[in-house]
């Protein structure tokens, strides 16, 4: 919208419905930049901080049935099938249940001979 805003800038400069678009153009890329850089990481830390399970003590037991998450408002098994990829960086992991969505496992949570042993049990029981 922009590029095509410049080129009828350069190509009609003297019409006004060319400079009507340019305020509008200015106006829609203001609005676009808050929504990208403000709206939707304030939107996503209202999320994570009106919900209560994100805030309390979360336990992983790892075993060759799955993954057992524990808090004061969780208690589930999630089976190793159920992940179809998973990834791995410096500080975390990060197990996709599905395309686009991740749990995200922080490696400090593990000593590194378990963080070690967690990425080789990743590696067998959840193909890439």
């Amino acid at each position: 919208m922009v590029v095509l805003e410049v080129f009828l800038l350069i190509e009609r400069p003297d019409e006004a419905w060319v400079k009507q678009g340019l305020a509008f153009t200015i106006v829609y890329a203001g609005l676009m930049g808050f929504v990208y850089w403000k709206a939707i990481p304030m939107s996503a830390d209202r999320q994570f901080r009106n919900t209560p399970s994100a805030k309390g003590i979360i336990t992983l037991n790892v075993s060759d049935v799955g993954l057992h998450y524990g808090s004061s408002t969780t208690d589930a098994t999630v089976a190793w099938n159920s992940y179809i990829k998973w990834m791995e960086d410096k500080v975390v992991f990060l197990l996709f249940p599905a395309p686009k969505i991740f749990i995200v496992i922080p490696k400090r949570a593990f000593s590194s001979e378990q963080c070690a042993s967690f990425s080789e049990m990743l590696r067998q029981k959840i193909k890439k």
